[in-house]
């Protein structure tokens, strides 16, 4: 069928997002960027600056800006609202500044104030004009969601604490430079006119959809509805079409697309509460599976490198900027979220907050065709979110991954008699184990060489001296339900730790943990669960249970994969251990010897005590002579 449009350039985008990632997860040590930036750089490889193979016709710019803006809806759905309706809650009324929406907006105000500061010393040293001071602090003060939310992903931190309060401020500087932007322009062009309700009219359409999305949720008026209908599909057209509802919205009355598309990803999240899980997974499937790969092959294939051929005033400019860039957002950063995650991985927060891309461009763009600012400007914001997409990313995992280095380990909160237990027999596994415990009397019942830390389980300096990690896990076992479950949260909130469990001493309140994120262990539901599993199946628990230097059944995380060990039958020398199941996601695969493991799978086998400790070296677990 002959058309206008060939399929070639698509086929070369969606090669390069099958192909960059795998390569990157080979050579992650030589490579020390994450897949999105290096992605980007092969766009420019391709694209108008480089080999020129791919040109943006308007197919491939409606998906590329179709890719943005689902990347924005996805922004939207990743703000975990539950986490701060609960934050809320434990907020003493009248005091809002503990919230982490209140940090993160404290965090834009303090960055727009610095950013106009850096433009007032453009305009003293000639590089900006007064026309042009107001989209420079805009510039300055923004930070790029899309970039953001995959490197968060990539790191696997986007639910905790951390990760949540680095979107958060993400898109809050997002979100208010778009409407500050558009206020500008409004002002720059038409003056102080009636087009300026507009943005009240959006906000007022942003509370109502809020509180509509909570009344939905509460009431359970999308599955009374949807009763019924057990597609996941249904639920994913509904989802694009509000998506679709709110972009025209804003494309109509004057706003950028996107704010409405992370509008639309919100109430989306706000909707299917429930479900919410599955129908991310399905949503994500579409998007980072074809549009969000081709938005950032695009932003490649469009770069102009002319743009460095504009003199030593363009690249005094650029030197001016980009430390301005760092300037902006780190030290704010610092002062926000030292007192929260400590200084490393507050400095680390800074500087993913300080990359920019699209946005800045976009904006860049349209001062320069409005007159507001110089074609030397606009060449130097270019070079900037080239500079930071690199750079920012790259310095964030690598102070991250500083702190990740050390050995994982437990955190136990209460030494009484089951907290002495478990204590036991995680040091038999050689596990190192830090203890809280607030009553002293209880300090001499532990076993010698256990770390302890007085305090209260649920304090936050408490926690703080524990070093929780983003790799350990938390267990909190004294016999109030409440101080558990405060300190399981404050645990996840201070550490963004791997795994929160909690003793349920009452089983009323295992809804209540479950809902909280917190895996509760029912005292009473778990011994007749044991006793019932020692009537029916005797075999299973003495299998599960049985320690001995013949075979036991242990896990261990494939953290690193070498490449001649694929797919189970490559672990043929293993000959004495069983491959019992292979935990990927919220998926158990019953494994053959064809099945691929993955870095991120969790192996449950069965086998000699040598084997385990072999097996953990290889797969980048741990093991009893790691410390």
């Amino acid at each position: 069928m002959p058309h206008g449009h060939s399929f070639q350039p698509l086929l070369m985008i969606m090669g390069l997002a099958f192909v960059v990632p795998i390569v990157v997860a080979r050579l992650k040590k030589w490579i020390p960027f994450p897949p999105v930036v290096v992605v980007l750089l092969c766009g420019i490889a391709i694209g108008r600056s480089g080999l020129q193979w791919v040109q943006a016709d308007d197919v491939l710019s409606f998906l590329s800006l179709f890719g943005f803006v689902y990347l924005m809806f996805l922004s939207g759905m990743e703000i975990d609202f539950r986490r701060l309706h609960t934050q809320a809650r434990r907020m003493p009324r009248g005091r809002p500044w503990g919230s982490d929406l209140f940090k993160a907006s404290i965090l834009f105000a303090l960055t727009l104030v610095g950013s106009a500061g850096v433009a007032w010393v453009m305009l003293t040293l000639g590089f900006a004009d007064m026309r042009s001071f107001p989209l420079m602090t805009l510039i300055l003060g923004t930070t790029s969601v899309g970039l953001v939310m995959p490197v968060l992903r990539e790191e696997e931190i986007s639910s905790s604490r951390l990760g949540q309060m680095i979107l958060l401020s993400a898109v809050i500087a997002d979100i208010l430079t778009i409407v500050a932007l558009s206020v500008v322009l409004i002002v720059s062009t038409r003056g102080m006119s009636w087009d300026l309700i507009v943005v009240f009219v959006f906000g007022v359409v942003l509370l109502a959809s809020i509180k509509v999305g909570d009344v939905v949720t509460r009431r359970g008026l999308l599955g009374r509805v949807l009763a019924g209908v057990s597609s996941t599909q249904i639920k994913v057209r509904g989802s694009l079409v509000l998506l679709l509802v709110f972009v025209g919205l804003t494309e109509a009355i004057g706003l950028e697309v996107i704010l409405g598309a992370f509008l639309a990803g919100a109430l989306v999240s706000l909707f299917t509460s429930s479900e919410h899980s599955l129908l991310t997974h399905e949503l994500e499937v579409l998007g980072y599976g074809f549009f969000i790969p081709v938005f950032f092959v695009m932003v490649g294939v469009t770069f102009d490198a002319s743009v460095l051929t504009g003199g030593w005033r363009t690249l005094e400019l650029l030197g001016l900027l980009v430390a301005g860039a760092y300037l902006v957002k780190v030290l704010p950063t610092l002062l926000v979220f030292k007192g929260i995650f400590g200084l490393r991985r507050a400095a680390a927060a800074g500087m993913l907050l300080s990359s920019r891309l699209s946005l800045i461009i976009a904006i860049a763009a349209i001062g320069q065709q409005l007159g507001l600012i110089s074609r030397e400007t606009e060449s130097a914001v270019i070079l900037l979110s080239v500079v930071t997409c690199i750079v920012s990313p790259s310095s964030f995992i690598k102070l991250l991954r500083r702190r990740r280095a050390s050995r994982r380990k437990v955190v136990v909160a209460g030494a009484g008699r089951i907290g002495r237990e478990l204590i036991k027999r995680l040091r038999t596994q050689n596990m190192p184990v830090v203890v809280i415990e607030k009553d002293p009397g209880q300090l001499g019942k532990l076993p010698s060489g256990v770390p302890v830390i007085l305090g209260a389980a649920a304090d936050p300096e408490t926690l703080r001296r524990s070093d929780l990690g983003s790799r350990d896990s938390f267990v909190a076992v004294t016999g109030d339900d409440s101080v558990n479950l405060e300190a399981c949260l404050a645990a996840r909130d201070i550490g963004s730790v791997h795994q929160v469990v909690a003793r349920d001493n009452n089983p009323d309140n295992t809804d209540l943990f479950a809902r909280n994120g917190v895996v509760p262990v029912d005292w009473t539901g778990t011994l007749a669960m044991t006793l019932e599993n020692l009537v029916l199946r005797p075999g299973l628990v003495h299998l599960l249970t049985h320690e001995g230097p013949q075979r036991e059944a242990f896990e261990i995380p494939v953290e690193r994969l070498p490449s001649e060990r694929g797919a189970i039958r490559d672990f043929a020398d293993f000959s004495e251990t069983l491959f019992v199941c292979v935990r990927r996601d919220d998926e158990m695969i019953i494994p053959h010897g064809d099945t691929e493991l993955r870095v991120g799978d969790s192996v449950l086998a069965l086998g000699p005590e040598t084997d385990r400790r072999a097996l953990c070296r290889l797969l980048g677990g741990e093991c009893d002579d790691d410390a």
